[in-house]
């Protein structure tokens, strides 16, 4: 399942270099895969939905390995119905399946594009694992094929941060073994070797064979760079022995080459070539024409260490073929400059200066590839860095409505709790209300029963004032008119001619006259007006300061709409003279002529 991208790659760089794989698949297509493709396919066609998605992933991968023309049909066909289907996880699989067919294609760019999003989809539906597988192989791209090491870091840690972070513990190990290959590359065999010895752990306890062989082979290639070859040997032979158990035919040839080369360090030209020749032998069962080239290769060094340099010619001129076939311009360099080595012992100086100049030709051509292939890097390098940022806005935006979904659902369970508090409170309040109306009510029953009973109790007070009132006025009237009569009848008598009836009469005379302005009469009627009419004098005294006695007098007579013979002889005086204070009393209170006097007093 895409373990890894780059089976080969090793044989691209010197051997030195350390092995930058994440794992290593078995890239040809044998004949027990052409019946599980027949398998699959029957399947196919009586599939549906998702399992079609799944089937048709299954199916690019293989024919991917095999540089079939089928592996992005298929892989396009996966992508297209599971977003059809709205299937989530297939689409971010899909996308992974499609790298791999871009991949090797040999459209590098095109395979981190679509690694790219299928790390975004895979992030926003939480399957981490696929995430950080994803990230691996972005990281061993850069590695591999552009030798960009510190983008390959970056995305190892990646990886590495997202098996950390949400505890997946499945591909742990090659997270590991990648940071280790960047520290080999960097000449930190110390750093490597710890990251490799935590990976050694973690495939010791899952008893994964295959990914176990590969960190055996990068721990050999540590000891390669030290010079120590007996730790070199067996750590390859540990590989080769783990390759095997997992009948991994790319790791099998891999390993048996990598041992090659130790041996003819040790020039052990024999075990050399009986692992050259096993290795030539397996890779003539794979469609893959590189692993057979690197077999080519190797047998062509080895015959040329053992001195026989008719067969290292012929090993070096089939892989020759097989790399400008494969358009392998620095592995043709390589082999040319091998061609001239080979013929300069053969003393062929003609042929080796011959291929020496297609060796520099080549040089340049790598040059100016190399150029081209930087100037490539940068825009991949962009573009890698564009998708990223795309990627961490998109995790944003996850985060984001995963937040505000959590906010919704807490304001929506905050405003049910208040909802149901609001509710509870409404009809405690609503009872508490009920029952202080209640309370009220009878309170005010009870007020208005004492506020009637006191109105009708002042009702009755006033009743009985104005009865009063209106009593001593009319006993003050009618004493007054006796008064009066009895004057007049005196001063009758008086008029006849007797001189000491005369002195008497005029002495009775002035006790009438007398008893008319006697003040006590006037504070006993004025006492009972007040209980009527309150404060009506210290209205009269505030407002019109003017008025004396007499004035208060026939306001408060007047305020009685009292005739004006009662008011003359209340207050002892002719009619005319009752009118002539009416018309002084008018002016002291500033009335219009439109104003009548009594309803004026009646106001105040």
């Amino acid at each position: 399942m895409f373990r890894s991208l780059f089976c080969w790659s090793i044989f691209r760089i010197r051997i030195s270099i350390p092995f930058l794989l994440l794992g290593v698949i078995s890239l040809h297509v044998s004949a027990q895969q052409t019946s599980s493709i027949d398998s699959l396919e029957n399947l196919l066609s009586t599939s549906s939905d998702t399992t079609r998605v799944v089937l048709l992933n299954k199916l690019s991968e293989i024919y991917g390995r095999g540089t079939s023309e089928k592996a992005l049909p298929y892989a396009e066909e996966a992508i297209a119905l599971s977003e059809k289907l709205r299937y989530e996880k297939g689409i971010a699989k899909s996308y992974r399946t499609l790298a791999i067919a871009f991949f090797f294609k040999n459209e590098h760019s095109k395979a981190i594009e679509y690694l790219f999003i299928s790390a975004t989809k895979a992030a926003a539906i939480e399957a981490w694992d696929l995430e950080a597988q994803d990230y691996l192989n972005i990281a061993a791209v850069h590695a591999s094929v552009f030798g960009n090491y510190s983008k390959a870091m970056e995305y190892y840690t990646k990886a590495l941060t997202v098996f950390e972070t949400h505890q997946v513990s499945g591909r742990l190990h090659d997270a590991y073994a990648g940071i280790a290959s960047v520290y080999i590359h960097q000449k930190e065999f110390g750093k490597a070797l710890d990251y490799l010895t935590k990976s050694e752990h973690l495939l010791e306890t899952n008893d994964d064979k295959n990914a176990l062989a590969i960190v055996y082979q990068k721990i050999g290639d540590i000891f390669l760079e030290k010079d120590s070859l007996d730790e070199v040997e067996k750590y390859y032979n540990k590989s080769l022995e783990n390759f095997k158990s997992s009948n991994t035919n790319g790791g099998i040839i891999t390993a048996l080459l990598k041992l090659s080369t130790v041996f003819r360090m040790r020039h052990d030209y024999e075990r050399a070539l009986k692992n050259d020749l096993e290795a030539y032998e397996l890779s003539n069962s794979s469609t893959y024409e590189r692993g057979r080239l690197y077999c080519l290769e190797s047998l062509g060094k080895t015959y040329m260490a053992m001195k026989d340099y008719a067969k290292s010619k012929a090993f070096f001129e089939e892989s020759i073929i097989l790399s400008q076939r494969s358009k392998m311009m620095e592995k043709s360099m390589e082999l040319y400059k091998s061609l001239a080595d080979v013929a300069s012992f053969m003393n062929n100086f003609e042929e080796a200066y011959q291929y020496q100049k297609l060796h520099t030709a080549y040089v340049d051509s790598v040059r100016s590839k190399e150029r081209t292939q930087q100037l490539a890097e940068m825009e991949v390098r962009f573009e890698t860095d564009r998708r990223e940022k795309e990627n961490q806005l998109l995790k944003k935006d996850n985060d984001l409505n995963k937040l505000y979904t959590a906010v919704a659902l807490i304001s929506l369970l905050s405003i049910g709790i208040i909802a149901v508090m609001f509710v509870n409170r409404q009809r405690i309040k609503l009872n508490s209300t009920k029952a202080l109306s209640e309370k009220e009510r009878k309170l005010l029953e009870v007020e208005l029963k004492n506020t009637q009973l006191s109105e009708s109790q002042l009702r009755s007070e006033i009743e009985y004032k104005n009865k009063e009132l209106t009593t001593y006025t009319l006993n003050l009237i009618q004493k007054n008119e006796i008064l009066e009569e009895l004057k007049s009848t005196l001063e009758q008598i008086r008029a006849t001619p007797s001189q000491e009836l005369s002195g008497r009469l005029n002495g009775m005379i002035s006790s009438v006259n007398f008893s008319f302005h006697l003040d006590r009469e006037w504070d006993g009627f004025k006492k009972h007006f007040e209980e009527v009419h309150e404060s009506f004098f210290d209205k009269l005294r505030i407002h019109f300061p003017t008025l004396n006695m007499n004035d208060m007098k026939l306001c408060a007579l007047l305020k009685l709409n009292l005739e004006t013979k009662e008011v003359a002889t209340i207050l002892g005086i002719s009619a005319d003279s009752t009118k002539v204070a009416r018309h002084r009393l008018r002016k002291k209170l500033s009335l219009t002529t439109d104003q009548n006097l009594s309803s004026f007093l009646s106001s105040l």
